[in-house]
């Protein structure tokens, strides 16, 4: 794993190597043996994403901790946002 602090992003890589397989034979995930996979996130502040969906039209966004009705607590490894958009009719 990666930390790049001052833009807040993280860069996650795994080797896909080999499995065992039927008759002693080794078989590859997806990706092909030994290909490597990476991945690149971006951490954003909890302040950031509320003025980004405000920004964008939305209103009344709540948090939500992981998978539950609740306000999210300080050791949770993933926040969940709810907002409220309005739908503009457009007659033609």
């Amino acid at each position: 794993m990666c930390i790049r602090d001052s833009l807040k992003q993280v860069a996650v890589s795994a080797d896909h190597g080999l499995l065992p397989g039927p008759g002693g034979r080794q078989r590859g995930l997806p990706g092909g043996p030994g290909e490597e996979e990476v991945h690149e996130e971006r951490a954003y502040e909890l302040e950031e994403l509320e003025a980004y969906l405000y920004g964008a039209g939305f209103s009344k966004v709540r948090q939500y901790g992981e998978l539950k009705l609740r306000p999210p607590g300080e050791d949770e490894q993933r926040i969940f946002f709810a907002a409220r958009k309005e739908m503009i009719e457009i007659h033609g």
